[in-house]
């Protein structure tokens, strides 16, 4: 079962914004399990400007954004850019 945050952010408008960068979840509740694991198993992380916090994960080429001043708590996404995406997020 996946978290509260990660439930949220894959029910906000991540799911909708970048779902097909995900063709491995087929529904909301697969990608908030995908979220789940890069929060608990993130190859990095890094705090962000605002209270926000940055988690990488390489194996899946995934950013999550925890941000818990917004409604969804964030978003998930996997940038072009990759991991340099990640590093120079701010």
């Amino acid at each position: 079962m996946a978290s509260s945050d990660a439930e949220q952010i894959a029910s906000g408008h991540a799911w909708a914004k970048h779902k097909a960068e995900f063709p491995e979840c087929a529904t909301v509740s697969e990608f908030a399990e995908h979220i789940d694991h890069v929060l608990t198993n993130p190859t990095a992380t890094k705090k962000l400007a605002k209270g926000r916090q940055a988690f990488w994960h390489s194996k899946s080429k995934t950013i999550v954004i925890l941000d818990p001043t917004s409604n969804d708590k964030g978003t998930a996404f996997r940038p072009s850019g990759g991991k340099a995406y990640f590093d120079n997020l701010k």
